[in-house]
Order: structure tokens, then C-alpha cells, then sequence
């Protein structure tokens, strides 16, 4: 879908001739004006003097993936009066949806490829909405992608890439698709140095120069076949290594991450992407995909019905006194009944929904224009993209409140504590609002300490628990809002924190897992793993008692009583978005390409 993950196709204007063909490339723009060093104006004038009227800017272009930072980021580059095309990099993943849901609406150019002369040059998007911790390029990427190099017999290819090769866990699909054709350069994160070696010719010897450089402005030339790097070094303009053939890249030698496990057979047709999570329902089956369509499946996996928003969908939907409950990114919100398809009823937002949807009991006092005909007080919680939260009465769907104190959207789960929600936005602040008034009553985080936002929160009746920035552990006050305690082990990566047992927080650092006192912050046990690169716990497997964990290969562990870890399943080809317990064992397991599938019985 186009919305979500990108093709970018880098035409430079003015190039005519194929066989002198230059480019310059700004390497995290965040990181560059953040130095302070380049305005807008001199960063024209550096570009410009180095001969290259077109510039592409690659890696991170905010620092926390906000609509505001995309704002700024965007005039910064308007600024320079260039030509210049974007590749997004973490920071535009990590905060969520919003960011890469909005790119497309703030770079014009992220999306279609072009040809200049005997070269097409590619950009390709390779980082999971569905888990920010992995490189993945999705299936309307390969499509898209597919779609453009038809025709393009002959061209020699540049190939940009925004992850390492050996970092994309499907990288296997895009050497397919990219083999008919002559790839004769492939730049990725660490394609540039960050030395030039310069010859200098004497008269007796050559000997070697080492210039050293700050690795943000490059350039790239094609003349005569040969390629030619420049890195800029401030005061001495670009300096140019020396020249290579331009001559294809062996394709097989570039290697994804992978498990040598790349097929699955999907219990259903899986063309399309999905970021939400599976949601049983009696028999049946209930899953969204980023094109807007709803599906339910019957036990046997055909299709019950189908039912299509007119928007793509960011949020899982739930089910509340037997209503389903599904809102897109269009900003529209539809009941319905989940056996017969039937709509109930239907109201649009003016905002981009792309938060979690939450139930909460409104213990308000608020009148409602439209008296509700029941005595039911649940109500309907959500975000939007720009960071306001949304109250609504669920019977008659109207408005209770509407907050909009964050500058971000809420991000992960959001925290019911009785009369007040909590939650985390795409900036890392924590946000504690009343439910019965939507008025902010504390704020948590600051310009060095906020929290991670690829994390979930948790309450231990006291405290909100989160992993931080800095990778340790903060509890917060809930009342207050201010840290009570924090563990400082600086390589924490996911936590957890049981229902029936909120004491006790775990903690997945480098190799080992930390069981942590939630009350006080203090280490209670440290247990060492074998099995390296275990990133994430699975905790959306509604009422299974069984822990998951997922390392970054997509390996599935099942945490054992004595916090041991047993191989369970390979968890597919691509990030997992949900998982769920068969009835009959096993557990069904939703990713990001759409595909579900079932393994074998957990308790062998």
C-alpha cells in the first residue's frame, strides 16, 4: 500500500547523458542539524559548488518520528532551492504509524521511479511498520517495485538501500526480482567511508594521503563507467576517492538474514499487508489489512464475509457486547455485528486514526445531547496521528471529550487505571490524563530521559513501568507522575509484566533476562540465555498463560516455569504482528505479509 512502505526512485533533473551522471547524498539530516554547522543556504552553495544540482537525503530525518519534526525536516530541504528526493530511516519507523503514514504527504517525490538516460536509480523502503527493530520491505513495495522495471531492459541500476543487505530479512525477494536486470552499485548505510585515500604523485613514488571527514555529505559520479565517491571535508569542498569500474554487483553474493525457512504456507490468501492484530471471535477468525478490508474466517479458513473500510487501518479492532469495532487511518469508525456484517453504526473523525482501540468504563458526568437508552457507562478511546485523544460513548457514539495535550500520537497500548489513562506518544513523553474530563493532570519525560516507544507501558497498581531511551527501567508515580526508582542496566530491550503476578517486572536485556521488584526497582535475579538475539516478548495472546519471546531471526521461544528457554517454532518470513492459542493447541501466528499459519501443539 502506499502509505505505508516506500519505493523511491531518485530522478535528477538535468541529465541528459548517461555517461556523466552526478548525485549527492545527505546521510541522517537529523544528525546534521542537530550539529548546526549547515544551514539550508550553505548546504546549496557545498552541493552546488561540488557540481551536483540534485541531492538525496537518506537515513533519519527527525529524531522521534513526529508529524512536527517531518514538518520542520521538510522546510529544511525546501530551503536549499534543490532538487532532492527522501529515504527515510529508523527514527521515521520507530515512533509508529504516523510518521510513515504522513511521508507521502510531505515529500511528493517518495514514491515513483524514473529513468535518467541508461541508469535508474532505486530507492527502497526496507524497515517494518509492524516491528521497528527489523528490516523488512513489504509485499506493496515488491509489487510497486515490480510494476516500475517494467520496460526498464538495458538499464543499469543504482540501487539505495536503507539497511545493511545482511540486515533485511527478506532481502532473498528482492535479488529475485532485481535478476533480470544489471544492479551495478548498491549503497546502503555503511556504503560511504568515512576515510578517502588521495594519491600523490611524486617524483619517484606515489604514496597515500588519509583524509578523515564528518560522514554526512557525499557525492557520487558516473563518467565514462567509472565511479567516482567524494566526501565533503568542510574547508577543502569535496574530496574524490579513486575511481572503480562501474560493473555489475553480484546479486547472490549479498545475503539477507533469513533462517533458510523462507517458505510458509498461509492458511489464507496473503497479497496484501497487515499491521493489525488477529481478533477471535466465537469460531471465527477476524483480521484487517493495510488496504482497508476486514475479514472473518470461518474455522475451515474460508471467508464468512468480508467488509472493506474506505481507508487503510493502523489499528486492531476489538470487540466489545458482541460488537466489533474497527476505525482507519481515514478517520472513520464502524460498528458492526461480527456474525452477519451488518453495520450498526458509522461517524468520521477529522483526524487519521492510528492508535490502539481502548474500552474504558466513563465515570464522567457529562450530558449527552442524544440521551443513551441503556444504563451501560463503556466508552470508546483513541488517537489520532497529530496526538489528540478521542472519548466517545460507545451506544450512541457521541463525543464525552477530546484531549489534545500531546504533540504526537499515542503509541502501543494505552492504561486504564479507574479515573485515569496513561499513555505513550511518538516524542517518548508519558501522558496522564482524567477519563472523566480529559483535562492533563501530569506529563513525563525531558530532553534527555523519555521513554522508548517501541515498548509497551504497564501499571503495577502504583507505578507505570517503561523501558527508557537509555535502555534502563523507570517506575513512575502514578499520581504524581515523577520516577520513584530506576534500574539502570542500560540494555533492556522489551519488558513484561504479568497480570497475575505485577510485582515482578521481566525484563530481555543483551543474552539474559532480568526479573526486577516493580515496587522498588531492584534486581531480583539475573538468568544468562544460549540463544543470542532475542528481541521481544509476544504478549498480545489473549488469556494463554504461556510466554512467548521472538528473537530477531523470527525464532519463537516459549519461556519455560524455571525461566529457561525452549526453540519452539520459526515464526515466518516476516515480523510477527499477533499471535493467538488454537483450541485444539498450538497457536496461530498472524505477520506482517499477511500470511496465517498454524504450528504444531505448544505443550509437546
Amino acid at each position: 500500500m502506499k502509505k505505508y512502505l516506500i519505493i523511491i526512485a531518485l530522478l535528477l533533473n538535468g541529465i541528459s547523458n548517461a555517461q556523466d551522471f552526478k548525485f549527492a547524498v545527505i546521510k541522517n539530516l537529523n544528525e546534521l542539524r542537530a550539529s548546526g554547522s549547515v544551514s539550508p543556504d550553505s548546504l546549496n552553495k557545498i552541493i552546488s559548488s561540488g557540481g551536483f544540482d540534485s541531492f538525496v537525503s537518506t537515513g533519519n530525518l527527525t529524531n522521534r518520528g513526529t508529524l512536527t519534526e517531518l514538518d520542520t525536516a521538510k522546510k529544511y530541504l525546501d530551503s536549499t532551492k534543490l532538487t532532492y528526493s527522501v529515504l527515510g530511516g529508523i527514527n521515521e519507523f520507530s515512533a509508529g504509524y504516523p510518521s510513515m503514514l504522513n511521508m507521502d504527504k510531505f515529500f511528493e517525490d517518495d514514491s515513483f521511479v524514473k529513468t535518467a538516460g541508461d541508469y535508474l536509480l532505486i530507492g527502497v523502503q526496507s524497515i517494518s511498520l509492524a516491528d521497528c527493530r527489523r528490516a523488512h520491505i513489504s509485499l506493496e513495495t515488491l509489487a510497486r517495485l515490480k510494476s516500475s522495471l517494467a520496460g526498464a531492459g538495458g538499464k543499469k541500476i543504482i540501487l539505495l538501500l536503507n539497511a545493511e543487505t545482511d540486515a533485511i530479512d527478506n532481502f532473498s525477494s528482492l535479488k529475485d526480482l532485481l535478476a533480470p536486470y544489471q544492479v551495478g552499485l548498491v549503497i546502503t548505510p555503511e556504503y560511504f567511508p568515512k576515510t578517502v585515500k588521495t594519491i600523490i604523485a611524486g617524483r619517484r613514488k606515489r604514496s597515500v594521503r588519509i583524509n578523515h571527514y564528518a560522514p554526512f555529505i557525499y557525492g557520487i559520479e558516473l563518467r565514462n563507467d567509472s565511479l567516482f565517491t567524494y566526501l565533503y571535508s568542510g574547508g577543502n569542498g569535496f574530496q574524490a576517492s579513486e575511481g572503480d569500474v562501474f560493473e555489475p554487483v553480484n546479486m547472490e553474493r549479498l545475503a539477507g538474514k533469513g533462517n533458510g525457512q523462507e517458505t510458509i504456507t498461509s492458511l489464507i490468501p496473503s497479497t496484501v499487508s497487515s499491521y493489525s492484530g488477529l481478533l477471535p471471535y466465537k469460531n471465527n477468525l477476524i483480521i484487517s489489512s493495510a488496504d482497508g478490508s476486514v475479514v472473518s474466517y470461518n474455522p475451515d479458513f474460508s471467508a464468512k464475509w468480508k467488509y472493506r473500510m474506505s481507508n487503510s487501518i493502523a489499528s486492531s479492532p476489538i470487540i466489545s457486547d458482541s460488537t466489533l469495532i474497527l476505525a482507519s487511518a481515514g478517520g472513520d469508525v464502524i460498528l458492526l455485528d461480527p456474525v452477519k456484517r451488518i453495520e450498526q453504526q458509522s461517524i468520521g473523525i477529522d483526524c487519521e486514526i492510528t492508535s490502539e482501540l481502548e474500552i474504558i468504563h466513563y465515570k464522567g458526568d457529562k450530558e449527552l445531547l442524544i440521551p443513551k437508552s441503556t444504563k451501560s457507562d463503556k466508552a470508546l478511546l483513541f488517537g489520532s496521528a497529530e496526538g489528540d485523544i478521542f472519548c466517545y460513548d460507545l451506544e450512541t457514539m457521541q463525543e464525552y471529550w477530546n484531549n489534545s495535550d500531546s504533540k504526537s500520537a499515542p503509541v502501543k497500548n494505552i492504561i486504564d487505571t479507574g479515573t485515569m489513562i496513561v499513555f505513550k506518544n511518538g516524542e517518548g513523553k508519558i501522558i496522564c490524563i482524567d477519563s472523566r474530563s480529559g483535562q492533563l493532570i501530569w506529563r513525563w519525560g525531558n530532553k534527555d530521559t523519555y521513554a522508548d516507544v517501541a515498548t509497551c507501558l504497564y501499571f503495577n497498581g502504583k507505578q507505570i513501568i517503561s523501558v527508557t531511551n537509555k535502555g534502563t527501567l523507570v517506575g513512575i508515580d502514578f499520581l504524581l507522575g515523577v520516577a520513584e526508582w530506576q534500574f539502570d542496566k542500560n540494555d533492556v530491550k522489551d519488558i513484561y509484566i504479568a497480570p497475575e503476578n505485577d510485582k515482578i517486572i521481566l525484563a530481555l536485556g543483551e543474552g539474559k533476562l532480568y526479573q526486577v521488584n516493580s515496587n522498588s526497582g531492584k534486581l531480583i535475579r539475573e538468568t544468562r540465555f544460549r540463544d543470542k538475539g532475542i528481541d521481544s516478548f509476544i504478549t498480545d495472546i489473549n488469556a494463554d498463560p504461556q510466554l512467548w519471546l521472538l528473537s530477531s531471526g523470527n525464532q519463537l521461544y516459549r519461556l519455560e516455569k524455571n525461566y529457561t528457554l525452549k526453540k519452539y517454532a520459526y515464526a515466518g518470513p516476516a515480523p510477527v504482528v499477533s499471535i493467538y492459542p488454537g483450541s485444539e493447541g498450538g497457536i496461530f501466528i498472524l505477520n506482517s505479509d499477511g500470511q496465517l499459519f498454524k504450528t504444531e501443539d505448544a505443550k509437546k
